[in-house]
């Protein structure tokens, strides 16, 4: 918009619908200088007007409402009687430096030092010290499940419908040690020729 009015030009419905995002992150306006021409809209300091504008949108970025006390853009208005308040007044949490930004930009009562341009608020921006995004929350990851034995290789699905369960291997019996056949042998032959009955 500093640039826009550096041409001479103004927009005069500056609205949330005229604000559009790209992929790239980057930030378009439309309508500009045409839609008040289309709707006869004129204004005797066009750069106040935009300025003000700017100063609605960042304070209901900030707050979710409408910084008037009528709705509009589908967001609640401030409550009537109570005039203009601050946007970390409104809701907890809000930066305050871009509290009182928004302030400067939407009105000069009050206010040390009023952006009355958009120059004046490109500038103001400027000045700000960065801002630390907020850090994204830790999420922490899968429960550790401990593999059974037999291997370390990725575990086979549940059975479920269509899939049935894969036999399982049952571990072959021992075999007898040859203490044990020689003893069965010894016993066979302690009970003579005339009996077939072995013990072990």
């Amino acid at each position: 918009m500093a640039a826009a009015h550096r041409e001479g030009l103004a927009h005069l419905r500056l609205g949330p619908g005229s604000v559009l995002r790209t992929g790239s992150g980057q930030y378009r306006i439309r309508g500009l200088a045409v839609m008040a021409a289309l709707r006869g809209i004129t204004s005797d300091s066009p750069q106040r007007t935009d300025t003000e504008a700017i100063g609605a949108l960042l304070y209901a970025a900030l707050t979710q409402r409408w910084p008037y006390e009528g709705n509009a853009h589908g967001l609640a208005g401030l409550p009537k009687g109570v005039g203009l308040i601050a946007p970390d007044q409104v809701r907890a949490g809000v930066h305050r430096g871009l509290s009182q930004l928004a302030m400067r930009a939407l009105t000069t009562k009050g206010q040390e030092q009023p952006c009355t341009t958009p120059e004046e608020l490109a500038k103001a921006v400027a000045a700000m010290p960065r801002i630390r995004p907020p850090e994204t929350p830790f999420t922490a990851g899968p429960a550790y499940h401990r593999p059974q034995p037999g291997g370390y290789g990725p575990q086979a699905a549940p059975p479920g419908p269509g899939h049935p369960a894969a036999p399982r291997c049952r571990a072959a019996p021992a075999r007898p040690s040859s203490g044990s056949s020689r003893r069965c042998s010894s016993r066979r032959w302690a009970w003579g020729a005339g009996s077939s009955r072995t013990r072990c």
